[in-house]
């Protein structure tokens, strides 16, 4: 077991430095592109979503940036964030959690009724509770989970919420990476890298999981 584990680290080690160049994927999905879907107040412009992922902000790991940006109408704001990920992400997978106002997080399944009566479906995710009634919110987060095409919640005051007009009640999400552009999603994290996988198996990214913690 012992010299398993010192090859599969060896083999984690070689994947890591083998990443010499940095990989970006950067968008901005706007309601007047027809790539966000918005209601009440959030149906028009100025309404837009950026994400921005790398593998260099934060070394050995996946750096997520997103921002949110609604119309401040009456002073009704930003009052919920849901980021979608792969079911088997945790919360203890979401490193240097940073919000621009305050507020609180958490991993699990959110479901389209009640005050998210609008999602088109239920949707694991990273939910982020916002404290301030604002019109522009930025997140960040680093992981070791790859970036994969997703979906994406925003809920506000009033009957105002806006998702990626990709999202709908019977749509499946893509399976290709971020290089191939997909019209009306957003980069989020999902399975790990499949070489990773392949090469380490479910115990090996459970020990990179268990030395990850140690370190931090």
């Amino acid at each position: 077991m012992i010299r398993l584990k010192g090859v599969a680290m060896m083999l984690v080690a070689a994947l890591v430095a083998g990443r010499v160049s940095a990989t970006i994927h950067t968008g901005t999905l706007s309601v007047a592109a027809d790539e966000l879907t918005g209601t009440s107040g959030w149906a028009a412009g100025p309404t837009s979503f950026m994400y921005k992922v790398d593998d260099q902000t934060t070394p050995g790991y996946w750096h997520y940036e997103y921002t949110v940006s609604v119309p401040y109408k009456d002073g009704l704001g930003i009052q919920q964030i849901l980021i979608g990920l792969d079911p088997v992400i945790t919360v203890d997978d979401l490193l240097n959690i940073d919000l621009t106002v305050g507020g609180t997080h958490s991993v699990g399944l959110f479901e389209n009724h009640g005050d998210k009566e609008n999602m088109p479906q239920n949707l694991h995710a990273v939910n982020f509770a916002i404290g301030h009634n604002a019109h522009e919110v930025t997140i960040s987060f680093d992981t070791l989970y790859e970036p994969f095409w997703g979906n994406f919640f925003v809920r506000g005051q009033g009957q105002n919420t806006v998702w990626n007009s990709s999202f709908t009640p019977t749509s499946m999400l893509p399976v290709f990476p971020p290089n191939v552009y997909m019209l009306g999603f957003i980069v989020r994290p999902g399975i790990p890298e499949p070489t990773t996988m392949l090469l380490l198996g479910v115990g090996g990214v459970a020990m990179i999981r268990a030395r990850r913690r140690r370190r931090t």
